[in-house]
Parts: C-alpha cells; sequence; structure tokens
C-alpha cells in the first residue's frame, strides 16, 4: 500500500498535505484515500451502460403492449370485419341499443335502412352497429369518445 501511495504521489507526505504522519487515524483516511484512488483507476463505479439502463422499460412497454394495445387491436380488426360483411336479413343491435333487421343498404354501403317494426324503417351509418344481435356485449354499445 505504501509503494502504491508513493507511486501516485511521489510522497506519502505529499498526498495528504503534511510533513508527518502521527495518528492511526490519518493512516486510515489515507488507505480509503488510496482505495478510492485504485478503484477509480480501476474504472469501477461507473453507470451502467448502453441497453442494460433501459431494460426496465422496454419490458415495461412489452408488459403494456401485450395486455393492453394488442387486444384492443385485435377487437377493432374483428369489428371492422363484421361491419364489412353485413348484408340484408342480419339482425344488429347499434350503439343506442335498437334492434332491428338490416332491410337494405345505401349510399354505396355507408348507410343501413333497419326495419325495428312492420312499418318503422331507420336509416344509421354502418358506424352505428354495435354488432350482430346474439354477440354483442356492454361494452361494444358504450361510446368512446376520441
Amino acid at each position: 500500500m505504501d509503494k502504491m501511495l508513493k507511486y501516485i504521489c511521489g510522497s506519502k507526505s505529499e498526498f495528504l498535505g503534511i510533513r508527518s504522519i502521527k495518528t492511526v487515524n490519518l493512516v486510515l483516511i489515507k488507505k480509503e484515500y488510496v482505495l478510492e484512488i485504485i478503484y477509480a483507476m480501476a474504472g469501477g463505479g461507473g453507470q451502467g451502460g448502453g441497453i442494460a439502463a433501459f431494460l426496465p422499460f422496454i419490458i415495461i412497454m412489452g408488459i403494456i403492449y401485450f395486455l393492453m394495445i394488442r387486444p384492443q387491436s385485435k377487437r377493432q380488426k374483428e369489428k371492422k370485419t363484421m361491419l364489412e360483411n353485413l348484408k340484408k336479413g342480419d339482425k344488429v343491435l347499434t350503439i343506442g341499443g335498437i334492434h332491428g333487421v338490416i332491410s337494405g343498404l345505401k349510399a354505396k354501403g355507408t348507410v343501413i335502412v333497419l326495419k325495428i317494426g312492420k312499418n318503422n324503417d331507420l336509416t344509421v351509418n354502418r358506424s352505428a352497429i354495435a354488432g350482430l344481435a346474439g354477440s354483442v356485449t356492454e361494452e361494444d354499445t358504450s361510446i368512446v369518445e376520441n
């Protein structure tokens, strides 16, 4: 240890800024400084670099994707295909809770005519259809504002 201190500072007294070492406490302080210098020279104690620092954030984003984003996009895709495949005679439920049977399509399929009674027809947009009457949940009939 003393040889290391002489190598770094030239002499023991230059390192501590005193002329002579008389107490044990100063010797312990000197050894702590030397250990810190050696540790710093070895390159230890630095920040973790690279991808390891971002690993927790990457894991959290993966969990969010698989638990929230992916199921929602899957439901949207299923609803889109259901709306595209609507045809005359299908029993549907609107987001307003109106049950009806599709009696026709207007305006290139963007407007649907629902028969809700013997003499009652209702015209709604295709996007107002929550789903087929047997497969609609309460979540499908709620209005989501963007």
